[in-house]
């Protein structure tokens, strides 16, 4: 079963604003959301994700979001 936090406690984890959490949902980018009514919530499992594809070696490393929009 899937663990779903809200901004709240994601932002804390991630350790930045609730309100760069909701920029980035406004921009259209970022973390994946869901929606449950009006409540923002987060799978965990999808951050793990989005995160690893995030890694970096160096600061020259476009990683695997970089290359796919090239």
């Amino acid at each position: 079963m899937s663990v779903y936090v809200d901004e709240n406690d994601l932002a804390k984890k991630l350790k930045v604003s609730k309100r760069t959490l909701q920029g980035q949902r406004q921009r259209g980018v970022g973390i994946p959301y869901v929606k449950f009514g009006r409540l923002v919530r987060y799978n965990l499992d999808t951050v793990g994700y989005c995160l690893s594809k995030s890694e970096r070696n160096s600061t020259s490393d476009i990683g695997e979001e970089g290359a796919r929009n090239e």
